[in-house]
């Protein structure tokens, strides 16, 4: 993290946000692909069924942006690289969160693969943090 021991509460906390950040990027994944495959054309119990797993992907959505903010305002107290890392996943988030809103305001695909784009580099900076951190509070 830093050459300066870091206060281990704060970076423990910052642990523990990046494996949130990580659980709910793999839920979210698992929910859009679930979205795609019952895709919107689908009627019946099934159209149900998408327009909840569609409510659980905005919810989650949501959630990531919150844990992100709460993770940049721990990582400023950490270390000037954890801080760094924190920004670049805040606006990851929040640019995947655009997509997945033009995504289902214009029906493109493309703003889907940008979701999926979004979703790499932020499982990779999370993943980051984790480590990182975990390797600190060992």
């Amino acid at each position: 993290m830093s050459s300066q021991t870091p206060n281990m509460a704060l970076t423990a906390k910052l642990n523990k946000y990046a494996f949130r950040q990580i659980s709910m990027l793999t839920v979210q994944f698992l929910l859009g692909m679930a979205a795609s495959f019952i895709g919107t054309d689908a009627k019946g119990a099934t159209k149900v069924v998408g327009a909840t797993v569609v409510a659980l992907h905005i919810a989650v959505a949501i959630g990531l942006v919150i844990v992100a903010g709460l993770l940049v305002r721990t990582a400023e107290k950490v270390s000037e690289t954890a801080k760094r890392v924190a920004f670049f996943g805040v606006g990851i988030i929040i640019a995947t969160f655009v997509a997945g809103v033009l995504s289902l305001k214009t029906g493109s695909n493309w703003w889907s693969y940008a979701m999926s784009v979004g979703f790499m580099a932020a499982i990779l900076l999370y993943g980051k943090l984790y480590v990182d951190s975990r390797s600190v509070i060992r």
